[in-house]
């Protein structure tokens, strides 16, 4: 954990879990939007990929973490 936290930086985090737990227990780390989102299931090299519709909202996602916050939570949290 350690290790993870001291080479996070804005473009890549490799903690999704971590981070989705934390925003679990506080949605102000990210705050939701709300999109209408889908699988592809036909067979072929884009099977399995997630793609946004034009449907009713059916998600809440995480566009704009605060990566600092996040960070200070997780490391507060693993230090006690």
């Amino acid at each position: 954990l350690n290790m993870t936290l001291s080479s996070w930086n804005a473009k890549e985090v490799l903690v999704w879990d971590l981070v989705a737990a934390a925003d679990a227990l506080d949605p102000a780390l990210c705050p939701p939007v709300e999109m209408s989102l889908a699988v592809k299931t036909e067979p072929g090299n884009t099977q399995g990929q997630t793609i946004q519709t034009d449907q009713t909202p059916n998600i809440s996602v995480c566009l704009k973490p605060d990566a600092a916050q996040i960070k200070a939570r997780v490391n507060q949290i693993f230090s006690r």
